[in-house]
């Protein structure tokens, strides 16, 4: 339940902001500077903080458990333009920088019906809980994303398609 920012040139301006845009240790959750609500892609990517204190998105890591998974598969992320509901098709972590990577961050829209399947394939492939629910192209996905603290610059990373 917070405010999700967007600033068309920077994926770090919400890092350490509040809404008023003053300095904030825990900041906001922003959206990818690469996406777009009034045209949105195939992927809307949100980071946020995993605060120590719960916040922000430390709640994500409650996904580890597939209980947790099973009573809470479906996110509502509501806009301006519409009302979402997402239904959960993978949670993995990936370490920025290691040799293999999984560059989540880097798909916002596909290039073709390949490129979101391949998409797909490896967050699915990299998934800690075997999930049912799939996405074909032509879906609209959103992915969240934070710190887990577990390895150096480790993310934590939750891919739901929307539910028509």
């Amino acid at each position: 339940n917070y405010p999700v920012m967007y600033v068309n040139n920077s994926n770090e301006y919400y890092l350490h902001r509040n809404f008023e845009r003053e300095y904030s240790d825990s900041g906001l959750p922003f959206m990818d500077k690469d996406c777009n609500l009034a045209k949105p892609g195939d992927n809307l990517i949100i980071y946020a903080h995993n605060m120590r204190n719960g916040s922000m998105f430390a709640s994500l890591l409650k996904y580890d458990d597939k209980a947790f998974l099973d009573e809470h598969s479906e996110i509502y992320f509501d806009t301006m333009y519409s009302e979402g509901k997402y239904r959960i098709i993978s949670v993995f972590k990936t370490q920025v920088g290691a040799k293999n990577e999984f560059k989540y961050y880097n798909f916002t829209d596909s290039q073709s019906r390949a490129d979101f399947e391949n998409y797909v394939s490896a967050a699915k492939r990299l998934s800690i809980h075997d999930i049912d629910a799939l996405a074909e192209y032509g879906d609209k996905l959103l992915t969240l994303s934070t710190c887990s603290y577990n390895r150096k610059n480790e993310r934590y990373v939750v891919v739901a398609k929307k539910i028509k």
